[in-house]
């Protein structure tokens, strides 16, 4: 494969995105060509990683960080794999499985800084990007902190609209609302106790 659709591809990643294309061009030759075979790992969760790695040919699999069984989505051409890596110190949080030969580039660390000694503007471009990346984040999470607050305002609002006018609600009578329920009770220690063990403590 020439370099000039690998160049293409590269560009198109949004850490990449913006960089000229002698830039580009020049990272893709200082790469290492690297060559994953079915079930080898191009990260793996709980390592440190030193290089992003981007798939040029081939398929891979995002497992879960909690479990090996529960893929996230499949990994292609033009993916970039543990992209922070090659610019900070990074623990991998999830680990990317080759389901396939997967041919690829490895762009690391001290690759990077050394170039970017070289072109002040790449590092630049990286800040500016990264930035760009964590008020993105920021926004997301602002978005989702908001959410549950709107939603319980919302229904407070919904309560008073319908004060007086609400069809009157049966209560449940002393005796079941202090009935033992038929679901495992969970304690402080982890542990479970059955529905009688949980009245008979309750006696006692």
């Amino acid at each position: 494969m020439t370099l000039q659709p690998i160049i293409g591809s590269a560009l198109k990643v949004p850490l990449f995105h913006g960089l000229e294309p002698e830039q580009m061009s020049e990272l893709v030759q200082r790469a290492e060509r690297v060559v994953y075979e079915p079930g080898e790992a191009l990260i793996q969760n709980g390592e440190l990683g030193d290089a992003a790695i981007l798939v040029v040919t081939g398929r891979a699999t995002q497992f879960n960080a909690f479990s090996s069984t529960h893929p996230y989505d499949p990994i292609g051409p033009g993916s970039l794999v543990g992209e922070m890596a090659m610019l900070v110190e990074t623990t991998h949080y999830l680990s990317v499985v080759a389901d396939e030969p997967v041919k690829a580039l490895k762009f690391h660390r001290a690759m990077i800084e050394a170039f970017m000694g070289e072109d002040p503007r790449l590092a630049d471009h990286f800040v500016s990007r990264i930035a760009s990346r964590l008020n993105d984040l920021a926004a997301e999470m602002r978005a989702t902190i908001a959410a549950p607050t709107s939603t319980a305002a919302k229904h407070d609002v919904d309560v008073d609209d319908v004060a007086g006018t609400a069809k009157p609600v049966v209560m449940a009578s002393e005796e079941e609302e202090h009935a033992p329920s038929s679901s495992t009770t969970q304690t402080f220690q982890g542990t479970q106790t059955s529905p009688a063990e949980t009245t008979a403590a309750r006696v006692n």
